[in-house]
């Protein structure tokens, strides 16, 4: 059943990411992400990672760590420890790095040293997920001085009620706490369009049939 609704909702696929790729004055950005979210960007529309933070998650604190000195970090080797995950897993320059999505560290080690030389600085846009476990008031602060440019904070109802208080904050209240799926759900909570093109957040009438279309692709993920 499952394969015939996926089968009927095709079109709607298709028709959302041209219209999205419409929408879009410059796709290719680079996205740092603690998480899957960003990866999901770069295949709905269909573009090469340009972004190391792909099929793996860093965790707080390491995260607010490791893009306060971004350059410095992708610039480092990565240091493989020993894990009882099933996966590998690494450190820079102390902030811990687990390639989830990954077999072997000899394959994480050589795409993310591929995609590290793919990042366009020029373009570079920040995602964090408040809601994700070990996140605290403290890194909310940090993420808060930082106030890096082209960013979202997403925020589920253990933040509730911050979200004005948090730079780029974006409540998402059918929170999911994977990422990949989180991507789709948190996109009916601003433009993706608009944030591209400008890093800024809002929900502008024009996104209004691309949501419809959306929606109908949540429906059947």
């Amino acid at each position: 059943m499952s394969q015939v609704v996926r089968y009927l909702f095709k079109p709607t696929e298709i028709l959302s990411r041209f219209i999205l790729r419409r929408l879009i004055t410059d796709p290719y950005i680079s996205i740092i992400s603690d998480d899957c979210w960003g990866a999901e960007y770069y295949r709905e529309l269909n573009l090469p990672y340009l972004t190391p933070t792909v099929g793996l998650w860093i965790q707080a604190p390491d995260y607010m760590r490791f893009i306060s000195e971004l350059e410095k970090n992708l610039q480092s080797e990565l240091v493989f420890i020993g894990s009882d995950h099933g996966y590998p897993v690494a450190t820079v320059n102390g902030c811990e790095i687990g390639f989830m999505h990954y077999k072997s560290e000899d394959e994480a080690r050589q795409k993310w040293e591929h995609r590290c030389r793919r990042v366009d600085f020029r373009r570079l846009f920040f995602k964090v997920d408040f809601g994700r476990p070990r996140f605290t008031q403290q890194d909310i602060v940090r993420w808060n001085q930082l106030a890096l440019p082209n960013a979202i904070a997403l925020l589920n109802d253990s933040c509730a009620g911050m979200h004005p208080s948090v730079h780029q904050g974006v409540y998402v209240p059918d929170w999911e706490l994977n990422g990949a799926a989180l991507y789709n759900v948190s996109k009916q909570y601003f433009s993706l369009s608009r944030w591209v093109n400008a890093g800024t957040l809002s929900k502008p009438r024009r996104d209004l049939l691309l949501d419809l279309l959306l929606f109908n692709r949540r429906f059947h993920h």
